[in-house]
């Protein structure tokens, strides 16, 4: 059994500085009790459980306070002179994030090498930290405070065998989680366009009910083939759509795409992670492998609908299958060349939202060790290193470890995160292949 308590301050906060955070911890090791101690099956079994508070500060140094910039120049009878004016809004009230976690566990390793970790978890987090935009007659575009709760459940488990066939040794581990996020509280005092979601930069959304960062659009259902299908499609005027755009889903049911029709389509965060390993060794020979991947993970690829020509950037590939007179079972709507938006992407919806779980070998390395009466020194080993060898996912852009928005903000500036959805701004993972040495005198 354990307990703790601590106090932390930060100077990040100006009115609510400081922050109390308890937790307490308790295990039992069965193993060790008198009815499973003579046990031929189990070597170790503990059970555990822990609560605790965690609180967090990690927004920029001054952010409750309305910053000044000296680089505000005004003009006086044609003569530029320096000025000062004010560059963010501030936020006196700000306050600790704080998370709650309540943690249930089970340590078991049999007598045959295998070990099994499993975890049960809840987390719930008050008053997140998060930079909100802010309406613009204020000024400026967004402004830092305590925005919304969370609640996130769900189990992790990891496997581990270890064991010896003769001259071959093996270990293998294997690791999954899940984790699902509920936005549960807004607070209602912070600025956005409806009463119980705020939009963020990127067109996702931070809503009651929904997932934190849920990307926001409509349901598509195809692509309207002829007049009869769009004649017989529900109301879609808000977007003028013709033959060869995207048809979306009537939500409601009142036979009019409007923007009640709008719901969650996407999340970045993967809510399923995954990985296994492999490590054997032979007489002379070993072998380490590494997987990883995720699953219930989506791509905000709008960006990708409008104007795939645009501006001389590449055209994906995928573009080649676009709908016309002639192609009327494409995989893609028709080329847009108006200087608006499409119909097809005027609003988000899910038709350039992709999955984008994957599987891939991140790490693959197999080596030999020589012989040490073959050499004149202590020991030489050969090796082969390669990673992101192989991978297996449905994305169909370049890479499915990019995330929507990655890279954005340093190429155009701070609010610009759903330029990333265009997959000429991504820099991809390599492929590497190497082969080393390793001598030891």
């Amino acid at each position: 059994v354990e307990a703790n308590i601590r106090r932390d301050g930060s100077s990040r906060f100006k009115n609510e500085k400081w922050g109390v955070f308890p937790s307490f911890s308790a295990g039992w090791i069965m193993s060790e009790e008198d009815f499973l101690s003579s046990n031929d099956l189990i070597d170790f079994l503990k059970i555990r459980a822990s609560w605790g508070e965690l609180g967090n500060s990690n927004i920029p140094n001054f952010a409750f306070a309305k910053s000044l910039s000296l680089d505000e120049a005004y003009s006086f009878g044609g003569v530029i002179a320096p000025g000062v004016g004010q560059s963010s809004l501030g936020n006196e009230n700000l306050s600790w994030e704080k998370t709650t976690s309540t943690n249930f566990g089970v340590n078991l390793v049999l007598n045959n090498g295998l070990g099994v970790d499993f975890d049960l978890f809840k987390k719930e987090t008050t008053d997140i930290l998060y930079n909100l935009p802010v309406n613009v007659l204020t000024g400026f575009t967004s402004q830092f405070t305590n925005a919304a709760s969370m609640e996130t459940k769900g189990w992790e488990l990891a496997l581990n065998y270890s064991k010896s066939f003769g001259e071959l040794k093996l270990q293998l581990g294997a690791n999954i989680s899940n984790a699902e996020n509920i936005v549960t509280d807004l607070n209602p005092g912070i600025d956005g366009s409806d009463t119980d979601r705020v939009f963020l930069s990127n067109g996702a959304i931070l809503g009651e009910g929904y997932r934190p960062g849920a990307y926001w659009g409509f349901i598509s259902d195809g692509i309207f083939n002829d007049a009869a299908e769009l004649a017989a499609a529900a109301d879609h005027s808000l977007m003028g759509s013709q033959v060869g755009d995207v048809k979306f889903l009537d939500q409601d049911g009142d036979n009019v795409i409007t923007l009640d029709d709008r719901t969650d389509i996407g999340v970045d965060i993967p809510e399923i992670t995954y990985g296994f390993n492999v490590f054997a060794s032979y007489q002379n020979w070993d072998l380490g492998a590494i997987f990883q991947g995720i699953g219930s993970a989506s791509f905000q690829g709008t960006f990708e609908l409008f104007k795939p020509d645009a501006g001389g950037y590449n055209t994906a590939n995928l573009w080649a299958d676009n709908w016309t007179t002639t192609n009327t079972d494409a995989s893609m709507p028709r080329v847009w060349a108006g200087q608006a938006a499409s119909p097809s992407d005027v609003y988000p919806s899910d038709f350039f939202v992709w999955d984008r779980a994957y599987i891939r070998l991140k790490n693959l390395q197999i080596g030999y060790t020589v012989n040490n009466d073959m050499i004149p020194f202590d020991s030489l080993r050969l090796f082969f290193n390669g990673t992101n060898l192989w991978t297996s996912t449905d994305f169909p852009l370049i890479d499915p470890e990019i995330r929507t928005g990655v890279g954005a903000n340093d190429l155009y500036g701070s609010g610009q995160e759903a330029q990333a959805g265009r997959a000429p701004y991504m820099f991809p993972q390599l492929k590497t292949l190497s082969f080393g040495v390793q001598a030891k005198f």
